[in-house]
């Protein structure tokens, strides 16, 4: 098996990363000011899993979803607005590993927005956004008062993005952005 050669990335290239991070070098990005941001959402949902100790564990997936035709008009409505144009603003990373781009896709169509600039994309790659969040648990487990054991996973989640909506001319924009960030 060969070994590839990657080409080494130049000075400018590294100083270009360095600054899409937010690093010291170069100008510094522009935040945007006002808007929606996820970072006004309080400190994410908190979620329990109880795990059978007892027994295999089991999940199911649901069916396919018909819409009836009376139904069909909200849908399309629906539609219409998850393909509304917003700008979106997705800040640079604590991580110096992460990602300049960030991959979001929507029924298999993929759009890739890059942090640190002032972006429009359609709000159902938005949701797709939003919807990305980091999870995080801590595992108990023992006995209770009365002798049973129990395993229990206690997590929170938080947004995977830190993102401001820079624009969303839709009235109904921001009543939106709170439903999702409230469902996740």
């Amino acid at each position: 098996m060969t070994k590839t050669a990657t080409k080494p990335r130049s000075a400018a290239q590294l100083a270009n990363d360095e600054r899409l991070r937010g690093g010291r070098k170069g100008p510094a990005i522009h935040v945007p000011k006002g808007g929606i941001s996820t970072k006004d959402t309080e400190g994410g949902q908190k979620e329990n899993i109880s795990i059978s100790t007892s027994g295999g564990a089991e999940a199911t997936s649901a069916g396919i979803d018909v819409i009836d035709a009376h139904r069909m008009k909200d849908m399309a409505a629906q539609e219409a607005f998850m393909n509304e144009a917003v700008t979106v603003f997705i800040e640079a990373d604590d991580d110096p590993n992460a990602p300049v781009f960030v991959h979001c896709g929507h029924q298999g169509v993929d759009q890739y927005v890059q942090r640190g600039v002032e972006q429009t994309i359609k709000r159902r790659f938005l949701y797709s956004l939003l919807a990305a969040k980091r999870k995080q648990f801590a595992c108990s487990f023992g006995k209770d008062g009365s002798g049973q054991e129990y395993n229990r996973l206690e997590g929170r989640s938080r947004p995977t993005h830190n993102l401001q909506i820079v624009r969303d001319d839709n009235p109904r924009g921001r009543e939106w952005f709170n439903a999702v960030m409230r469902e996740q």
